[in-house]
């Protein structure tokens, strides 16, 4: 499959600026609707402030090139991969659909689509690294350090 395209590059820059507003946004609207800002008076010591901080970050980086593209040249090309952006919406619905399918199952699933994607051949190494990982993470985070994290649809 051919991953690379020629594409014109203010339209580019407007799609990129479109997608990091975006995120920022998703961002913003995630750590609102978390119950982070009820978990503290203050609006610098609680567990939103750096989240907020990197969601208005994206929210002005994607202004600043959404305003930038209408000064390039409208007959310059750049070359994009494609698979650089098909791994962006693959990991922003990983980090979306999280609550529902859980931490491990996703990152398994997430993991060998993604090493798939990048060309790995080798079925023993996609399902060996994609089911490892994540539990080795579960396991050294979730049971040994007590971190939380979304269960969805398996038990644990």
């Amino acid at each position: 499959m051919k991953f690379m395209v020629k594409v014109p590059a203010h339209i580019y820059e407007k799609a990129a600026a479109a997608m990091i507003v975006g995120l920022g946004i998703m961002m913003k609207i995630y750590s609102y609707t978390a119950g982070w800002y009820e978990s503290s008076s203050s609006r610098i010591n609680n567990p939103a402030f750096f989240p907020d901080m990197t969601a208005y970050a994206l929210i002005v980086i994607g202004v600043v090139i959404f305003i930038n593209s209408f000064f390039t040249k409208k007959e310059e090309e750049i070359e994009v991969n494609l698979r650089g952006i098909l791994m962006v919406a693959i990991w922003m619905a990983y980090a979306l659909l999280m609550p529902v399918t859980g931490f491990v199952a996703g990152g398994i699933a997430v993991i060998a689509v993604s090493m798939i994607i990048w060309g790995e051949k080798k079925k023993i190494t996609v399902a060996t690294v994609s089911v490892l990982a994540p539990v080795i993470i579960y396991i050294c985070l979730g049971k040994l350090m007590s971190v939380n994290f979304p269960k969805g649809i398996l038990p644990f």
